[in-house]
């Protein structure tokens, strides 16, 4: 008998199972996809909630720069700053969204510090006019919520860009509109407009009257600017007269300028005498009986319902209201408006009157225009030296006074501006960014 025929088929020691092996076996298995199943869960959700996180960021830019357009094509239309941001918010709400809008370009009107990163810091285009968009929102987390209760944040930002057209040698720094003569010059006066020019949109002829008498060629009467534009001609009547340059007729493409803006700070019947301000003067004869004034040679913005007059002071200066920025670019507060008073306490007029006094200012608007009467910006042995635009029905320098106007081509709208004096948007808006 075979010594080995005693063992069984198949039982070979090296073959035979330890025993638990694979008991050992199934529960590492089950280890693993207790590690493996989470990790694979989280790659998933992960996926999930990237996903729509790319989405949704492509909706948030898309309605950013959707909002953008609509703003510029509104500013386009030459209307205010708050109808511009109203426009953009509007847009931005039937996209689902909000966020804040920036108007402004690259000299004034600047974005705030926080907004500054998306707009560009050296536009093409001094004037060009743009509206920047930015909209923050939470894109929430379906799978891995666990991670952030408020979700994603995204931020997207737009910046839509109007080209503007023209030259502020366009604007209109001298606006007179008179029921007679509108300009009347005399004695070696000078009347010089810088940066702009001079519309006079009166309906009679002889709009114009410039009187060099008794200087002679020595001391004529001049008016100067970049463009003269007057209706029905000028008349020369008397003495030496330069007009530099020879005035031409109306041009059809300017507009009456607006009429000044509600909310002035009203002041009545204002007197600064020999460094002396005070208002609701009395007029006796030819004298003013008025409260006891203290020096005070720096006159606010605002409405001067009688009118203004500064007599024997030198050095005074003519100031915005505001103290910062956004206040200084509101329309109202740069507004020097004379409005005609004929009450008890009244010298009855609204002329601002100059007399051998130097008046200055910087960004103002000097509005002296009534529909029923001429009132009048007056000088008598005065200077007047202002970077402004100036209104009135009637403008009369006597005595070798001066008149000097840098044009401002500043704000034209209470919000702040929308177009610069002489240049309006072209429709052609570019999304910058």
């Amino acid at each position: 008998m075979n010594k080995d025929s005693g063992h069984r088929w198949g039982a070979h020691p090296m073959y035979s199972p330890q025993p638990g092996t694979r008991l050992k076996q199934r529960g590492s298995y089950l280890v693993w996809m207790l590690i493996l199943i989470p990790i694979s869960f989280g790659w998933l959700g992960l996926s999930i909630d990237a996903g729509f996180a790319l989405s949704e960021k492509s909706r948030t830019q898309a309605a950013a720069d959707v909002a953008a357009i609509a703003a510029v094509l509104t500013l386009h239309n030459n209307r205010s700053y708050a109808e511009v941001q109203e426009a953009a918010e509007s847009a931005l709400a039937d996209n689902g969204f909000s966020g804040t809008v920036v108007v402004g370009n690259n000299s004034n009107h600047s974005p705030t510090s926080a907004q500054s990163e998306f707009f560009c810091t050296d536009c093409p285009g001094y004037n060009d006019k743009y509206v920047g968009v930015t909209v923050t929102t939470q894109s929430p987390l379906f799978i891995n919520k666990w991670f952030s209760k408020d979700g994603i944040q995204l931020t997207a930002h737009a910046v839509a860009r109007a080209e503007m057209a023209g030259s502020s040698a366009t604007c209109p720094g001298i606006y007179a509109d008179s029921l007679g003569k509108a300009v009347n010059l005399q004695q070696g006066s000078d009347f010089t407009i810088l940066g702009g020019g001079i519309y006079i949109g009166v309906p009679e002829k002889e709009s114009i009257s410039l009187y060099g008498s008794s200087g002679g060629a020595s001391n004529p009467a001049v008016l100067s600017a970049d463009w003269i534009e007057i209706r029905d001609g000028a008349d020369t009547t008397s003495g030496s007269v330069v007009f530099n340059p020879t005035p031409t007729d109306l041009s059809r493409d300017r507009d009456t300028p607006d009429p000044a803006p509600t909310g002035l700070v009203d002041y009545r019947n204002c007197v600064l005498n020999k460094g002396k301000f005070a208002c609701n003067c009395k007029k006796k004869g030819s004298s003013y009986e008025c409260p006891v004034g203290v020096a005070k040679t720096t006159l606010p913005a605002g409405n001067y319902i009688g009118g203004l007059t500064i007599i024997d002071s030198t050095g005074v200066v003519l100031q915005p209201l505001g103290t910062t920025e956004t206040e200084k670019a509101l329309l109202k507060n740069l507004y020097f408006k004379m409005t005609y008073d004929c009450t008890a306490n009244s010298k009855c007029s609204g002329d601002l009157e100059i007399t051998n006094s130097s008046v200055s200012g910087t960004n103002i608007i000097i509005d002296a225009r009534s529909d029923d009467r001429d009132l009048e910006i007056k000088l008598d042995s005065s200077v007047l030296d202002v970077t402004a635009r100036l209104y009135a029905n009637t403008f009369e320098l006597t005595k070798d006074s001066d008149i000097k106007v840098t044009v401002y081509t500043g704000d034209q709208d209470g919000e702040g501006e929308y177009f610069v004096c002489g240049k309006k948007s072209i429709l052609n808006p570019t999304l910058l960014q």
